[in-house]
């Protein structure tokens, strides 16, 4: 039996239609010409098509001849998901309910349907069990897929025991017509002029269902093959988006060989291109999914090889090490990992050889080889042992700093840099000698000495004697002085011939004379306020050469304690600091014996290498990084005992802040508790940590010299634009009414430029202007035109209130007559009462007067208060806290150094 329609009178679409319907009749043959294309007529879509247009896949018949339709379910591999299902429902028709629970219970693990395979009761039970056990959502999508969408309409409402009841009813005769429904595969035509597209071909008429996915992954073959990377990878991903569900976890079949072959060749590219790291991620990926991945070793060593040989030759061995470690992770007998691991192993014992070497006569360079050593390969055979033996007899303190003080700013006969530094205060604390040191600040601070074995007041404590130790303990670095030297040092400062000579001290200190070779007396002029303050300077003593001449010898003073060892081209980010006296090779416990400060370029880096380990100790850290410091039960942490006050100094040389009205109107003006929330503590969590407050004077806010009946100024604006325009009309006659620009000298520091951004904001509003000179341009001005600047950003730790509080207001280090002429007289009073008080209850008292007086005139403009910590990862033993100082006690601080470890937080493999 033959059937034709005439082919010129039907409409395109209604031939394809009758074509279709007589190939699923059995009457055409599909011969490309009679209706239906082969493979071979159809080309494979491009790119830009596949993305564009609707899901489209291709019915292959048995026949020869294709069919484009709609997606068709289910999806993938729909005749083997067809006749599964197929299987199934012809098993359940005979059966009863419990046999039907049992039997989806089966589909759904996924198991086959095997006809010869009958259950046995206890099965039928417990998988019937596990039917009942599923959530409703999973049951109504079983019923959907084996008895069809109308049987998963009926039970779409129905829940617990009713839907797992009606999910199993049904004659024999009609599981028997749902399972011959699963015998044909339902199309949808694309023609839209189609009255009715939808169309039912029976499975056995069909060879094979080309998926949409399945073209898409065609096209991505012959991308890959054209060296399309960007093509390939957008449908590629394109295809991973379209089947994310629950039933393809592991994306379309065949996805993720072709990711997988897309990676390889990507990973290909980047080599060729030098991004060895990119490279190097995109095999480690890979090779997480596909281990046996051919020639995927072989790649990702190739890429690490050359990420470690950079590493190497830029002298960055742990990140050498770091990919070392993730290549031999993936492939620890490579060839590649082999060499590197043998390199680095046999150049740590070469440096460790040369430490064993050295011990004896050369501790500080066996202890800088074995750390070398470990930093090469600390895991090559003897070097942990070697390690702790000689960092254990010469320690080193590393210090992470974000400054470091010029040499010459350490130099006992030139005055500091101003504004003074952390950095200066570190240095000059560690390579000054004193006899008196602060030992801890409450109200008031307490001294002590490692110099003195003891001091007595005598006559009513216009004398004092004092003894020094008979001999020094082998902790202390000091070299030896006896009595002579000490006076010396004294006499020096008291002699007006003297390159070293204060007036000051002068003032107070009547005469010296020597007891014995180990007792000296002191003769003050009045009763000292405490005696320990008066002598708490640097012990200073000239050498007495007698062609040396005074200016030089002020340079070359021969009382260091941990002298700075000279500057390295090499380093010039580290500053060394070493014992003046080693300790003796028989002592029975070894103390620091070099205290070393690397200097960062800016907090994240310095908080980076914290984490690293790349040093010990972590001195003043941000403000908004301390909480997160202190939640870490790995990393030790030591208070500071005195807050750093951050004050705006005026210059009492400064003829514009001689005016009264504009003093005031710079305090007034900025809101300091914003400032100082946004500018410095900046996080809510250092914020509820209470690290900061505003303060009213240049002492801490705890101390005894806070008058602790003034409060903080608030801001207010109208006062100070009030008083802005009578210093503008006081100031401003070569202006038009306008105060000048004022100059403010400032460190250089990323918290100080953010509060000065803050306070130039603020008083722009009220018509005040400034110039920020920072860093050693603010040194230079200040040496050079000392009348050439108005204020100054001064971070203050004033510990002994009584004796430095003259210092800043007349900002000299030596106060002298002439300096407190620059004060008002209510100021010079109360300074020079200061001066001359013998009693503690008198000087508070002053004190009090004394922050009154300087909250009326404005002399220092206080900002706020932060509090500060030191933080250290390794072992740190014989730390006193709370620290007056960073390197407080230093001199009797151990370090038990830490053996750097490859504990690289590497992903595990696979994952």
């Amino acid at each position: 039996m033959s059937t034709r329609f005439p082919q010129h009178t039907l409409r395109p679409a209604l031939r394809l239609a009758a074509g279709v319907l007589l190939v699923l009749c059995g009457v055409l043959p599909a011969t490309g010409q009679d209706g239906l294309p082969t493979l071979e007529d159809l080309p494979l879509p491009s790119a830009a098509e596949l993305l564009a247009r609707r899901p489209t896949d291709r019915v292959v018949l048995r026949t020869g001849g294709v069919i484009e339709v709609a997606s068709v379910t289910p999806r993938p591999d729909t005749l083997a998901q067809l006749a599964r299902r197929h299987d199934f429902v012809q098993r359940m028709a005979p059966r009863d309910a419990a046999n039907r629970k049992a039997e989806i219970a089966r589909y759904l693990r996924g198991e086959p349907a095997d006809p010869k395979v009958a259950l046995r009761p206890q099965a039928i039970s417990r998988l019937a069990g596990e039917f009942d056990a599923l959530p409703d959502e999973t049951i109504r999508r079983a019923v959907e897929e084996l008895f069809g969408r109308q049987a998963a309409e009926k039970t779409a409402e129905l829940t617990g025991e009713r839907l797992r009841s009606e999910a199993v009813v049904g004659s024999r005769d009609q599981y028997l017509a749902m399972a011959e429904r699963l015998e044909r595969l339902d199309v949808l035509l694309l023609d839209e002029e189609l009255e009715d597209p939808e169309f039912s071909i029976a499975t056995f008429k069909v060879d094979q269902v080309i998926h949409h996915e399945n073209l898409m992954l065609e096209r991505a073959d012959a991308l890959l093959g054209e060296g399309d990377m960007r093509g390939a990878y957008e449908l590629l991903f394109a295809l991973a988006r379209m089947n994310s569900s629950e039933s393809l976890p592991d994306g379309w079949p065949g996805l993720r060989e072709r990711l997988d072959r897309a990676a390889f060749i990507d990973a290909g590219e980047l080599l060729e291109l030098g991004q060895l790291e990119q490279a190097l991620g995109r095999m480690e990926v890979l090779l997480d999914r596909a281990p046996e991945f051919p020639g995927g070793l072989d790649r990702l060593a190739a890429a690490a090889d050359g990420l470690i040989e950079a590493a190497n030759a830029a002298d960055d061995l742990r990140q050498a090490r770091f990919f070392l470690a993730r290549l031999r992770a993936r492939g620890p007998q490579h060839p590649v990992t082999r060499k590197w691991d043998a390199q680095f192993s046999q150049r740590a014992q070469a440096l460790m050889s040369e430490a064993d070497a050295s011990a004896a006569n050369d501790p500080a360079l066996a202890a800088e080889r074995i750390r070398e050593a470990a930093r090469v390969d600390p895991t090559a055979p003897g070097v942990e042992r070697a390690f702790a033996r000689h960092t254990r007899r010469y320690q080193v303190l590393r210090a992470g700093v974000l400054d470091l003080p010029p040499p010459e700013a350490l130099g006992s006969g030139e005055p500091p840099p101003f504004p003074p530094t952390d950095a200066a205060d570190r240095g000059r604390f560690l390579v000054a000698s004193r006899l008196f040191e602060i030992d801890r600040v409450d109200e008031a601070p307490h001294y002590r000495s490692n110099l003195l074995e003891g001091w007595e007041p005598t006559d009513l404590g216009r004398r004092a004697t004092f003894t020094l130790r008979p001999r020094f303990p082998d902790w202390l670095p000091q070299p030896p002085l006896d009595a002579a030297d000490v006076l010396a040092g004294l006499q020096d400062r008291l002699d007006p011939a003297s390159p070293l000579f204060e007036e000051r001290l002068a003032e107070e200190i009547a005469g010296v004379r020597q007891l014995s070779p180990r007792e000296f007396e002191v003769i003050f002029a009045r009763v000292p306020l405490r005696t320990e303050a008066t002598l708490a300077d640097p012990v200073r003593v000239l050498p007495r050469d007698a062609g040396t001449e005074g200016g030089e010898a002020a340079a070359t003073l021969r009382t260091p304690f941990f002298p700075r060892a000279p500057d390295s081209a090499e380093r010039p980010d580290t500053a060394i600091y070493r014992r003046a006296v080693p300790e003796p090779a028989d002592a029975v416990r070894f103390h620091v014996a070099e205290v070393r400060e690397t200097a960062y370029p800016d907090g994240p880096a310095l908080m980076q290498a914290f984490r690293r380990g790349e040093f010990d100790l972590l001195v003043h850290p941000r403000p908004w990084d301390v909480p997160g410091l202190l939640r870490d039960e790995s990393v030790l942490s030591f208070r500071s005992s005195v807050p750093a006050a951050h004050v705006l100094q005026v210059n009492p040389r400064s003829t514009r802040m001689k005016n009264a009205e504009l003093r005031k109107a710079l305090l007034l003006a900025p809101d300091r508790e914003t400032i100082l929330n946004d500018a410095v503590l900046r996080t809510a969590e250092a914020r509820a940590a209470g690290l900061g407050r505003v303060i009213s004077a240049p002492f801490p806010s705890f101390s005894e010299a806070t008058n602790p009946l003034l409060t903080p100024r608030s801001q207010n604006l109208t006062l100070a634009f009030a008083l802005a325009l009578a210093a503008g009309k006081a100031l401003g006659e070569e202006t038009g009414g306008q105060v000048p620009e004022l100059t403010v000298l400032a460190p250089d520091d990323a918290v100080v430029a953010a509060v000065l951004d803050e306070l130039a904001a603020t008083w722009k509003r009220i018509g005040l202007s400034i110039r920020v000179v920072s860093g050693s341009a603010a040194a230079t001005l200040a040496a050079d035109d000392p009348d050439g600047w108005d204020l100054a950003y001064r971070t203050l730790r004033m510990r002994e209130p009584a004796r430095e509080i003259a210092p800043l207001l007349t900002n000299t280090d030596d106060v002298t007559l002439e300096s407190l002429l620059t004060l008002s007289d209510w100021l010079r009073r109360d300074l020079i009462a200061l001066e001359r008080v013998g009693n503690r209850n008198d000087a508070v008292a002053l004190l009090h007067d004394l922050h009154r007086h300087m909250r009326s005139e404005v002399r220092v403009i206080p900002l706020f208060e932060i509090d500060e910590y030191v933080f250290a990862r390794t072992a740190l033993r014989n730390v006193e806290g709370p620290l007056v100082h960073p390197y407080q006690g230093v001199e009797r601080w151990q370090v038990d150094a830490i053996l750097p470890t490859d504990d690289f937080d590497l992903p595990e493999v696979g994952q």
